[in-house]
């Protein structure tokens, strides 16, 4: 049986590697990259790429023979974006958050250890970091990836990062997993997170959790600053009950509804 399931369709998981090639860069590969990057030889690769040219989502430069995507691809990013809802029902709140807080403010999702901007409102200065919706980031090193981290179980978390460590950014990145489940049960008892110059040095966040009807964790909304404006006290104690009540508004518009209190009668 194949190894990735009875369903898996061989030839479609190859032309889909094909197209991972472009995404993880540079924008224009030859035959013969492609070759070494999929681990195939010249004829399937070169059928992969006939197919994905002829469905008009690759074509082929007539001078340096290389490859490049086309347009066509971002009718996928756009059907992917608008099946989130998250990322339109959340922008009125996002901007709002943005006006209080004077500082950016995003949306983002857990794709396997790296978390993918869906949505950002860009705080009116310039920044180090330069991010834009689709951009991509280490979890482990992120506010928004501790808050979707927290999600799941030990055991989840543990077949994500095994045993090996995480890439450090920073003196402050956490890159062993025991501290990484230290760190997320500190976020599930808080109900945000905090990333203090972990990715970036200059740079730190806070975070909080977009629910959906089932109360699961589907996104995380976060508000990041220059060292220099905002110290972590504040971030905690002003902008962090400001981004989580946003935060909850997007996720009442999808359906989540927060557990009535109970109170014991005497």
């Amino acid at each position: 049986m194949n190894e990735n399931g009875q369903y898996y369709v061989e030839a479609l998981g190859r032309g889909l590697a094909i197209l991972d090639c472009f995404v993880e860069g540079p924008s224009q590969l030859s035959l013969t990259e492609l070759c070494a990057r999929v681990q195939l030889n010249r004829g399937t690769t070169f059928r992969l790429l006939r197919t994905l040219e002829q469905s008009g989502y690759l074509s082929q430069d007539q001078v340096t023979k290389k490859y490049r995507l086309t347009v066509k691809v971002l009718d996928l990013q756009q059907a992917a974006l608008n099946a989130l809802d998250v990322a339109r029902h959340a922008l009125p709140s996002m901007e709002r958050l943005n006006e209080q807080v004077e500082e950016s403010v995003s949306v983002a999702v857990l794709e396997r250890r790296e978390i993918r901007y869906i949505a950002r409102v860009p705080a009116r200065r310039i920044m180090s970091i330069n991010l834009e919706v689709g951009s991509k980031l280490p979890a482990h090193a992120t506010s928004m990836g501790k808050v979707l981290l927290s999600g799941l179980s030990a055991d989840e978390l543990k077949e994500m990062y095994g045993s090996g460590e995480m890439a450090p950014f920073t003196k402050n990145t956490i890159t062993q997993l025991d501290s990484l489940q230290e760190s997320l049960e500190q976020v599930r008892a808080d109900g945000f997170a905090l990333a203090d110059e972990e990715l970036e040095l200059g740079l730190r966040s806070v975070s909080a959790p977009i629910r959906d009807h089932n109360a699961t964790i589907i996104a995380a909304m976060n508000v990041s600053a220059s060292t220099a404006r905002i110290s972590v006290d504040e971030l905690r104690d002003n902008i962090a009950p400001l981004l989580i009540a946003a935060a909850n508004e997007i996720s009442v518009r999808i359906g989540y509804r927060e557990p009535e209190s109970v109170s014991s009668t005497e």
